[in-house]
């Protein structure tokens, strides 16, 4: 038996909703709606100090210290952080929702025909 274009649909939008919902209470639990804090390592850290003083030095031709780097740094994770972890979280979902979909589809390609019996 095949389902129209409009229950398969919906039936996606139930599979999504569902996985969506679980996961999300998994996630809760551990403390979601809270954005995992950035780890950077110290070696990172240097080299984005350094990069950040090269770009004031050859862009703005101003000498920048060590400290006023970090901070610019640290204002523009702050600041840049959860907009581009957001987009993150968006592009993971439409690529689940892409993947489940497909799934599905291979899913509904299994099913045998079921015959009447007179």
């Amino acid at each position: 038996m095949e389902l129209g274009k409009e229950k398969k649909k919906s039936c996606d939008r139930i599979l999504a909703f569902f996985f969506l919902s679980h996961f999300a209470g998994r996630c809760q639990r551990k403390g979601a709606g809270r954005m995992i804090p950035l780890k950077i390592s110290k070696e990172q850290k240097e080299q984005m100090v350094w990069r950040v003083q090269q770009y004031f030095e050859k862009e703005r031709t101003e000498s920048i210290g060590n400290l006023e780097a970090e901070q610019l740094i640290d204002f523009m994770i702050g600041l840049v952080g959860p907009p581009v972890y957001n987009h993150a979280i968006g592009d993971a979902r439409r690529t689940l929702l892409e993947r489940m979909s497909a799934l599905e589809d291979e899913l509904y390609s299994l099913e045998k025909p079921v015959g009447r019996s007179r």
